[in-house]
């Protein structure tokens, strides 16, 4: 589940090692809240500066980390939350150089689902590779050495529709194939990554503009009072999560699972997980807005949601 510190994870090795499976354990933390993902670079460090952790990691030969879309779509926005997932990816990388990790292999695994609110891109199956994990970020690995295995997850209806004959699972993984040799190609002078201020001024106001909308109660009481009617049930888990609170204590949001979430925005017609904010972060920079557009295959590939 989320994990937002790095004593969950070695506890989890120490427990490992007392049961004897340390070896054929992979311990893969989960970023997917704020919090974990803004902390990312810090959590690394207290992490690998453990000596007995970074031998676990050495015997196992893989170092194993996780990014989902779901929960931090939901919470930051679907942009910021990729945009902080790519930050991540670029921490993780300068960290295992910095602690001497260069002789491990990189699994980052991608937990996102069908819809864009769960960071799949309609476009094509490139968009939705490049989407998830960009050029850039496959860079950052790659010249510090580093081997890196990227997986992602195919779920809900993903899992049915694109491998539902033998045809169509051929097509999906031949277009996944393709898009992980021809990387390299893209990640060769993009515009986003050279004008650092703007796209962080952009990446900040937009995520503020969705923290601001998390505290607003009208957001809670849209989804919280009668939206959950909107949809059928489906699957064996509840819309809600459990708590061990009173009701009133815990935002309608967090209690409402992220496909639930999503679902009931589109059948209100808005998805503002995805969609919302654009104007607020471009106030007053629209014309510098407009020709970064044009200049950048990643920004294109954002806004193409």
């Amino acid at each position: 589940a989320e994990c937002e510190s790095p004593s969950t994870v070695l506890c989890a090795f120490y427990f490992a090692r007392i049961f004897g499976i340390a070896d054929k354990l992979d311990v893969s933390p989960l970023f997917e809240t704020p919090k974990a993902l803004e902390g990312a670079s810090r959590f690394f460090d207290v992490m690998f500066e453990n000596a007995e952790y970074r031998e676990a990691v050495r015997r196992r030969g893989r170092l194993a980390v996780q990014t989902g879309f779901s929960d931090a779509g939901r919470f930051m926005g679907q942009i910021t939350a990729v945009l902080a997932i790519e930050r991540l990816h670029g921490h993780l990388a300068r960290a295992m150089e910095r602690h001497g990790l260069t002789d491990v292999e990189v699994l980052i695994f991608d937990t996102h689902g069908e819809s864009a609110g769960r960071g799949a891109h309609p476009a094509s199956f490139e968009d939705r590779a490049y989407y998830v994990m960009s050029p850039w970020s496959r860079k950052q690995f790659a010249d510090r050495g580093l081997r890196l295995r990227h997986e992602v997850s195919f779920q809900g209806g993903d899992g049915y529709i694109h491998f539902q004959t033998p045809e169509l699972s051929l097509a999906t993984v031949t277009r996944l194939v393709e898009a992980d040799v021809a990387w390299p190609d893209k990640a060769q002078g993009d515009e986003l990554y050279e004008r650092t201020n703007f796209v962080f001024d952009f990446f900040r106001r937009l995520g503020a503009y969705h923290g601001t909308m998390l505290d607003d109660r009208s957001y809670h009481r849209a989804l919280g009072s009668f939206a959950q009617g909107l949809l059928n049930d489906t699957g064996s888990r509840k819309s809600r999560r459990q708590f061990d609170v009173a009701g009133g204590e815990v935002h309608q949001i967090r209690r409402i699972r992220a496909i639930p979430h999503n679902a009931m925005l589109q059948q209100l017609g808005y998805p503002v997980n995805v969609v919302a904010g654009f104007g607020s972060a471009i106030k007053g920079e629209e014309d510098r807005f407009a020709e970064l557009y044009t200049q950048s295959d990643r920004l294109r590939r954002l806004t193409a949601l």
